[in-house]
């Protein structure tokens, strides 16, 4: 109950009490004493009248109390309710003001707090990026200066090695153009108390325990064995050798190393020749056959010259298997041949990549010669590159160790071809070529006749175009020559078509599919002339 109810409840009260007063019984007594006397009638009047006069001034007075209590209990309770609210405001707001100010205050510090706690962060991480970075910058620095003088001293070393394997190979390079020749047992080139081994690499040992004297010994990674060449005096028993060698391991192969040399005639010094590209024009699939093909060929020959116009625009990677000064010019022809690309001539394939291995040396007195060994060493390259077709425009004698290379290649799934041979119709057959794992080509002329002077005999397997094919020179232009070497190409570039990967696979079902699609010359069916005949892309 408010203070205001309270209030009027009060004044209620009072009013009651002082009602009550004029019913009291001495005015009933005096108005009992005065019913008999007039003047008791009058002082009756005259007692109601002040009674009345009395009763209205009290019930004014009362009424002006009452009113005025009532005002004043009103105007109390409305102005304590007014200062009540007031106070409440005021203390509301002085709370909320100092609510606001504590939270302010809090916040404010808390802000505060915050800021200087990410200002301190934020300056040590500065500090500590700036000190990392310029840690890392003298770190850095001190690698670069370590890195460089590391770099120095290899450098310095590369080039002591270098300057000590240059000086290595010019002297194994003087010492392999005057080494003498001699003759095998069939009258074939071979070097002069030398002998090649092809070994398992755990038979080696076998070596020092029979008293070989290596001249050199180098692993042949694609091909996973051991090439070795050994001095042996003129006692030297090959055949007991061989026997002795094979009882340690089946695969190990010991012969002479044989010297085998490039497969071309005299060259006319005219450009009247033929384009490999004329071959072309009026032949759908040679196109196709052109246009379409980008995997790698194989090339075991001479030296390249690259600077040709005929192969400035070609993708020729090359190996030097000899080092020091080395024959080009057959290399170069055939090369231009296969992926010639340079304005004006375009070989069989432009689009291809040649991996170009070099093997022939220039002796000075036998003229143009690669060592079996070298040429082993080549068969292993082109292994390890994953080549699918691999052109040798090359002839020589029969050899153990070249024969057990090739056949472990062919067996990888590369194709091998090899020139028939210049030696005329007569001639013993010519080696590489004569190996059933090698495809042996032939020459033809654009009338599909064979090359005069190109071997025959049941091993030939293909003819291909190669009487005055005109091809790249040494003088920086181009010349007309003819001879087993310049068919293989053509031959070579067939065979890549049919490869699907890096390997062509199995070379012998390629030969046959071939053999079925060949146009037959000469004899009916297989012949030791033309074999199955002119090949086709």
């Amino acid at each position: 109950m408010t203070r205001f109810t309270l209030a009027i409840a009060a004044t209620m009260l009072a009013v009651l009490l002082l009602l009550g007063v004029e019913n009291t019984p001495p005015y009933s007594i005096t108005a009992a004493y005065a019913q008999d006397d007039p003047d008791d009638d009058l002082d009756d009047d005259i007692d109601d009248d002040i009674e009345d006069d009395i009763e209205s001034d009290v019930e004014d007075d009362i009424e002006d109390d009452v009113e005025s209590d009532i005002e004043d209990n009103i105007e109390s309770d409305i102005e304590s309710d007014i200062e009540s609210d007031i106070e409440g405001d005021i203390e509301s707001d002085i709370e909320s003001d100092i609510e606001d100010d504590i939270e302010g205050d809090i916040e404010g510090d808390i802000e505060g707090d915050i800021e200087d706690d990410v200002e301190d962060d934020v300056e040590d991480d500065v500090e500590d990026d700036v000190e990392d970075d310029v840690e890392d910058d003298v770190e850095d620095e001190a690698e670069e200066e370590a890195e460089s003088e590391l770099d120095d001293d290899l450098e310095e070393l590369e080039a002591s090695q270098k300057s000590s394997e240059a000086f290595e190979t010019r002297a194994a390079q003087a010492a392999r153009d005057t080494v003498d020749l001699a003759s095998d047992d069939q009258n074939q080139e071979v070097i002069a108390n030398e002998q090649i081994l092809l070994l398992d690499p755990d038979t080696v040992s076998v070596l020092s325990e029979r008293g070989y004297r290596i001249i050199e010994q180098e692993e042949l990674a694609g091909l996973g064995q051991v090439l070795v060449r050994i001095e042996t005096a003129d006692t030297f028993d090959l055949e007991q050798e061989i026997t002795a060698l094979t009882a340690s391991g089946p695969q190990n192969e010991i012969d002479f190393n044989h010297v085998y040399r490039a497969q071309q005639s005299t060259a006319r010094l005219d450009a009247r020749g033929y384009s490999p590209s004329a071959f072309a024009q009026d032949n759908s699939a040679w196109q196709r056959t052109r246009r379409n093909t980008r995997a790698r060929i194989g090339l075991i020959d001479t030296m390249i010259d690259d600077r040709h116009p005929a192969l400035d625009r070609s993708r020729i990677e090359t190996r030097d298997f000899v080092g020091g000064a080395r024959p080009q010019e057959h290399g170069t022809a055939i090369a231009s041949i296969l992926v010639g690309a340079g304005a004006g001539y375009q070989g069989l394939l432009p689009n291809a990549r040649l991996m170009a291995a070099s093997v022939f040396i220039d002796h000075s007195n036998a003229g143009d010669i690669a060592p079996t060994d070298l040429l082993v060493r080549a068969v292993d390259w082109m292994v390890s590159s994953r080549v699918g077709v691999v052109n040798m425009s090359i002839a020589g004698p029969p050899n153990r160790v070249l024969a057990a290379a090739l056949a472990q290649a062919s067996d990888l799934g590369i194709a091998f071809l090899a020139a028939a041979g210049n030696n005329g119709p007569n001639a013993r057959p010519a080696y590489p070529a004569a190996y059933e794992t090698v495809a042996a080509i032939t020459a033809v002329d654009t009338d599909n006749r064979v090359y005069r002077r190109a071997g025959r005999g049941p091993h030939i397997d293909f003819a291909a175009p190669g009487v005055d094919i005109l091809c790249a020179d040494l003088s920086g232009s181009f010349t007309t020559d003819s001879g087993t070497s310049m068919a293989v190409p053509f031959a070579a570039a067939v065979f890549l078509s049919q490869c699907s990967g890096s390997y062509c696979g199995n070379v012998p079902r390629i030969m046959s599919d071939l053999g079925r699609r060949s146009i037959d010359l000469g004899a009916s069916g297989v012949d030791p002339v033309y074999g199955y005949g002119l090949i086709q892309p």
